[in-house]
């Protein structure tokens, strides 16, 4: 992440900020939605590992 904030010209701190915000917002929201309910069990247990590896990714080049 820093080094896309600095690529981009962008403040290290606010783009790592932005980036806790946006994993918390995730998990916050993703495992509780009613749509959830109409996604195929495989489809679904592909996107929520996709979110749990990123969580961890994100998490980590944010820290």
């Amino acid at each position: 992440m820093e080094s896309f904030a600095n690529r981009a010209r962008l403040p290290e701190p606010a783009v790592l900020r932005t980036v806790i915000k946006v994993v918390e917002r995730v998990n916050d929201h993703w495992w509780s939605l009613p749509e959830r309910a109409v996604i195929p069990e495989k489809v679904l247990e592909r996107i929520d590992e996709h979110v749990k590896t990123m969580t961890l990714i994100l998490g980590t080049c944010a820290a």
